[in-house]
């Protein structure tokens, strides 16, 4: 009792020199006994409240049963105190677990959020980059499947309409293209205005040839081998 007096003394000179401005609880207790004063802030001091203005002392005083219960039953106010200490604290915890959850659920979204949009971000820059590219090779394949399908065959004189190749001319056209059928090409351009006449002058000239022993006069002509860019002339 003498720990509690003297702690109650303390409260209660606090509560005298520390509120200049009189709380609602000083106010409630003003004109009571010094006694009572002692009571109410040794009650406080037990409790550990520092709030002068908590309701429930409001509530007490003003309905006149706080000094029935200092009087006749201060244990059971101080398990009441307690009991409603013990409350409010698992309230604010309830509600600090409340708020520290939405927080985290706040946060969760917003990097959620931020997650998708710099994915979008990066698809939408991937297709920005890709699709040019795209779009221009796409452009230059298909000038090249055109070019390869019209430009050669113009270039070779085109397609001929209605005509069908057997075997023998196809292969007739392999030898054509092949470097002995240019240079046969190449011999006839040279000498097809010299051919008609190439054999009467072997005559004239008395030409014979010497092939395998034997002598040849007739069936043979002298003919031009090479461009007329290479050929030698003598003045």
């Amino acid at each position: 009792m003498v720990a509690r007096s003297e702690l109650a003394e303390e409260f209660f000179e606090e509560g005298e020199g520390s509120h200049q401005s009189k709380t609602l609880l000083d106010q409630l207790i003003e004109g009571q006994s010094e006694e009572f004063k002692r009571k109410v802030f040794e009650l406080v001091a037990r409790t550990g409240y520092t709030n002068y203005s908590d309701p429930l002392f409001v509530i007490l005083l003003a309905t006149g049963s706080l000094q029935v219960l200092l009087n006749e039953k201060p244990a059971e106010l101080d398990t009441m105190f307690k009991r409603w200490a013990a409350k409010v604290v698992g309230a604010l915890e309830l509600c600090e677990g409340q708020i520290v959850r939405r927080q985290e659920a706040a946060i969760s979204e917003a990097a959620a959020s931020l997650i998708r949009q710099a994915h979008r971000q990066e698809l939408t820059s991937f297709w920005q980059r890709i699709v040019p590219g795209s779009v221009a090779a796409a452009v230059v394949l298909a000038v090249g499947f055109v070019g390869g399908m019209t430009v050669p065959s113009f270039l070779k004189g085109g397609y001929v309409a209605g005509e069908r190749l057997t075997a023998d001319d196809a292969a007739l056209l392999r030898w054509a293209k092949s470097q002995e059928g240019r240079q046969a090409r190449d011999l006839y351009e040279w000498n097809q205005d010299y051919l008609p006449v190439c054999q009467q002058d072997v005559k004239n000239l008395g030409v014979t040839l010497s092939l395998g022993g034997r002598k040849v006069s007739s069936g043979f002509c002298a003919l031009w081998v090479e461009p007329v860019s290479k050929r030698k002339f003598e003045s």
